[in-house]
């Protein structure tokens, strides 16, 4: 503590270092766009359940999950990497789908994937995306952007389209 007495600058700026630090190895775990189950609204409800920039999907990919087994298996690719894992999120599958979109490996840091909104258009559903690019200074480091969310089991074939957000 005396080292701290001669320059008290100094313990406010090592507890910053260190929450920035901590706080920038978190990944989002929650979210939620909810909207009105109105027929006529063609606006679908999701929640965000994990979100991050390591979901070890090597390759760019869109796919819905419709049981406990696949939701395992890409859980276990997000995880392989994670100590301590992520828990597997418990949904229910009569009622829920489990969508994923990953962006494959990126050599630099700053990608992320955003859903902008999710809508039924003739038919079909489409999951809009934002992805903002990495700044002109970006960490160097490999990335694989992804993003797994829950939505109300659709009619029909379950699919998405995905599509850049205007």
């Amino acid at each position: 503590m005396k080292r701290y007495m001669k320059k008290p600058w100094q313990l406010p700026i090592n507890l910053l270092i260190l929450f920035v630090v901590f706080a920038s190895c978190k990944t989002n775990t929650q979210g939620l766009k909810n909207y009105s189950d109105d027929p006529g609204n063609p606006e679908i409800g999701y929640e965000i359940l994990i979100e991050g920039e390591q979901g070890n999907f090597m390759d760019a990919q869109e796919r819905v999950i419709t049981n406990k087994t696949a939701l395992a298996e890409a859980m276990a690719t997000i995880n392989s990497t994670r100590k301590p894992s992520i828990p597997t999120p418990d949904i229910d599958f009569s009622k829920d789908y489990v969508g994923l979109i990953a962006l494959g490996q990126k050599n630099t840091g700053g990608y992320a994937i955003r859903i902008a909104e999710m809508r039924n258009v003739d038919h079909e559903m489409v999951v809009y995306l934002q992805q903002p690019k990495p700044s002109k200074y970006a960490t160097m480091a490999l990335t694989t952007p992804f993003v797994l969310f829950k939505f109300k089991k659709q009619e029909g074939v379950p699919s998405f389209i995905v599509r850049n957000a205007q």
